[in-house]
């Protein structure tokens, strides 16, 4: 999904997609993506909406079935972004691809979306995911403890070999 609506906003592209609100109600709309932005450990796309006639913001997680549509659009004054509170995304995005264990399966799916998730014969999970480079990465990355491996890239791997190197320093050599 992260790959067509890049495609979508580079190509000023139309989409279409089934959405959920947060009250849970399903609806298909039309948009003309503009930005993709992260906020508060989520992706957001903001885009012109053809059934509202206003620019809406959407979470990426609530967006199925998303389609690149043939139909082009030239920006005009509605397709300008807004800004989003707190500060868009703190640093480069990464690509992460990580390994969880079994015993992660219900975070697996309560955080990532289906697409970056791929279950392996074995019971793991392979992730596929991309996040700005910020704390919050490393800290939520931490937060699964020895549940996932980092695959990759190196500097997140390094990262969490120098976190987990301070931790154990706090509680020094067993006595």
């Amino acid at each position: 999904m992260f790959a067509t609506l890049k495609t979508a906003i580079l190509s000023r592209r139309e989409i279409a997609f089934d959405y959920y609100s947060a009250r849970g109600e399903k609806s298909r709309r039309t948009a003309q993506p503009v930005k993709l932005v992260y906020k508060d450990a989520a992706w957001y796309l903001q885009a012109y909406c053809l059934a509202r006639q206003a620019l809406r913001v959407f979470k990426l997680c609530r967006m199925l079935d998303v389609t690149l549509l043939d139909a082009v659009f030239t920006p005009g004054p509605q397709h300008t972004p807004q800004p989003m509170d707190p500060v868009e995304a703190p640093g480069p995005l990464l690509h992460l691809e990580l390994m969880f264990t079994p015993a992660a399966a219900y975070r697996v799916y309560d955080m990532f979306p289906p697409e970056w998730v791929t279950q392996l014969p074995d019971g793991r999970f392979f992730v596929s995911a991309f996040y700005p480079e910020s704390p919050w990465i490393y800290g939520f990355l931490l937060s699964f403890g020895a549940d996932v491996a980092v695959l990759s890239p190196p500097q997140v791997q390094q990262a969490l070999r120098e976190a987990g190197q301070k931790v154990a320093a706090l509680y020094g050599a067993p006595e």
